[in-house]
């Protein structure tokens, strides 16, 4: 069977892959991975089989203005 490399698929506009999102942020992509798995970090979307991170919701999770985590945390009181 011949190899056929495959075609690179671009994400949505206005967002990026998780590769690319964790670059965006400074992070290694299984850091991503674990928050995510955690309920901690900005909240992807499923397209097709992969994950999208918007822009909008990457540099407000950066900015600490929309706290997007998947699960709420514990205040400390």
């Amino acid at each position: 069977m011949k190899y056929r490399p495959r075609k690179y698929v671009a994400p949505p506009e206005g967002s990026l892959w998780s590769d690319q999102a964790a670059r965006y942020l400074g992070i290694a992509l299984t850091t991503l991975y674990k928050w995510r798995q955690n309920g901690y970090g900005p909240v992807p979307y499923p397209v097709g089989r992969k994950l999208a991170y918007e822009l909008t919701v990457l540099d407000a999770w950066l900015h600490g203005q929309g706290r997007t985590n998947c699960k709420p945390v514990a205040s400390a009181a």
